[in-house]
């Protein structure tokens, strides 16, 4: 599909179709990726690699939700109070044992709803994303906490060896990352994707090339509850509980992928694919660390230093070469 191109008032033409082949977060991949498999050769056979995989999901599909969203010049702090809510529900409600499926339905709708939530303060109120994110992130945070107070709950049997187990050969992980990856292909080639990066990149002349810029944003948040809800129901099947505070990791670890990735804060510049490049890079380091023997911190320590490093090769290839997604 062709993408059109976005006419600024400077009168420059925006390409806004460009492959993630050129982002240095694929050098940074392949260097972990190569350290990573010198280390422990044994985790990168199909089962363990899987694990993997499946230990990533999660910060994928929240990176993935901020990434759409940071398309658009915005920003989101609830993605992890959207994330335990559905978290919780997927404990308390389907313990039940009965209308699983349309429970989880309504689940994910729930995470909609709430991302809906914010697209309207941003898009329609006007608020700024910083601070109407920050407000309902405190909110959603306490009605998970209210929902169930501390770990506890039930998750069916039935759903947790489904995301833990495999279809046929083929461990489940692997397929749920499959189609995460094409639904970043379909956005990325789809004119949403090139509406989300124009929104961001110069909201007045996308509005005067005919895009609806508030409901793009309404729109990014509600893609972004929906994908923090899968991350929400995703985590609960994992561990077989719900856990009211575990959205708090996943914001700053959502915000870091993205960063790394090489999209900008100011809108208009990232890629899907680069994220969740980015979440196994960060996926990495932890193994790194871990077959090293070293102290947890020093992930933390190379994580930043990788971010920092992400934002100054960005800082300068905009000075010396222009905006480059």
């Amino acid at each position: 599909m062709t993408q059109p191109e976005i006419l600024t008032e400077s009168g420059k033409r925006m390409p806004l179709r460009r492959l993630t082949a050129v982002n240095p977060v694929i050098y940074a991949f392949l260097v972990m990726l190569i350290v990573d498999l010198l280390l422990q050769p044994a985790i990168f056979s199909v089962s363990e690699f899987g694990d993997q995989i499946a230990s990533a999901l999660p910060l994928m599909f929240v990176a993935f939700a901020q990434t759409l969203v940071v398309l658009t010049g915005g920003f989101d702090l609830s993605v992890g109070g959207i994330l335990v809510i559905t978290n919780v529900l997927t404990a308390t409600w389907l313990s039940s044992g009965t209308h699983r499926l349309g429970l989880l339905i309504v689940i994910v709708c729930i995470g909609m709803i709430l991302g809906a939530v914010n697209g309207v303060l941003i898009a329609y109120v006007r608020f700024e994303s910083f601070i109407a994110t920050l407000g309902t992130w405190a909110i959603y945070d306490g009605i998970a906490l209210t929902i169930l107070p501390t770990d506890g709950g039930t998750v069916p049997a039935a759903l947790t060896n489904f995301v833990n187990g495999s279809i046929g050969p083929v461990p489940t992980a692997y397929l749920i990352f499959a189609v995460l990856i094409l639904v970043a292909l379909y956005i990325h080639r789809h004119a949403y994707g090139t509406y989300l990066k124009a929104t961001g990149a110069d909201a007045e002349s996308a509005r005067r090339n005919g895009i609806k810029i508030s409901q793009v944003r309404l729109g990014a948040y509600i893609l972004s509850g929906f994908f923090c809800a899968l991350a929400g129901i995703y985590l609960a099947a994992q561990t077989g509980t719900g856990t009211p505070t575990a959205g708090d990791g996943y914001i700053l670890q959502s915000i870091e992928a993205v960063a790394i990735g090489g999209a900008s804060f100011l809108g208009g510049e990232g890629n899907l694919l680069a994220s969740i490049a980015a979440v196994f890079v960060l996926t990495f380091i932890s193994n790194i660390v871990f077959a090293l023997n070293l102290q947890p911190y020093v992930a933390v320590i190379a994580s930043s230093v990788l971010l920092l490093a992400a934002v100054l090769v960005k800082s300068t290839r905009q000075l010396f070469g222009g905006r480059q997604g």
